[in-house]
């Protein structure tokens, strides 16, 4: 289901009842540096990173041809929510003709982790605007306002498989 921006955000105020969004939860491995620092080294172990991000990136061919089915501007800006070091975005936006995308939010809570974010994307065709941003305070800059042949995507691909209960993903 594709979901427009005010449901999006109705998410991020509550939590689902399957308990499978726990912003909170998620938040405190971030917020100091050494917390993430020991989520950006989860990925140099191969199992870990072959089980978990190769899983999810296989998955983003799969929702872009749903997604692609709405793109119908002339560009977008993609939002990049709990962007982590930016690997995710960049391989999901691949997927997208580089001159639709005019410009990349990462956001994140961890200045480390939005660090490695804007390396990895500096050298690419669109401008790249980070925000050092929390969930909670979204609001303050977004929804972005648009002229008519503008689009918004929001990305939230930071720990997909991580947002569900581990008896759960096996049936994902």
């Amino acid at each position: 289901k594709i979901l427009d921006v005010n449901e999006l955000f109705n998410i991020f105020k509550k939590e689902s009842k399957n308990n499978i969004i726990n912003l909170c939860k998620s938040k405190l491995w971030y917020l100091t540096n050494s917390g993430s620092r020991a989520w950006l080294k989860t990925y140099t172990n191969k199992d870990y990173a072959k089980l978990m991000q190769n899983s999810e990136i296989v998955l983003f061919s799969k929702a872009f041809e749903e997604i692609s089915k709405y793109l119908n501007k002339f560009s977008y800006y993609v939002i990049d929510l709990g962007s982590g070091d930016g690997r995710k975005g960049l391989e999901f936006l691949k997927n997208i003709p580089s001159k639709m995308i005019s410009n990349y939010y990462p956001i994140d809570i961890n200045m480390m982790q939005l660090s490695k974010a804007i390396s990895l994307h500096e050298k690419q065709n669109y401008r790249l605007l980070p925000y050092l941003l929390d969930f909670e305070n979204l609001k303050s800059k977004f929804p972005l306002q648009l002229q008519p042949s503008e689009g918004q995507i929001y990305l939230l691909l930071g720990g997909t498989y991580g947002n569900f209960d581990s008896k759960k993903i096996n049936q994902i």
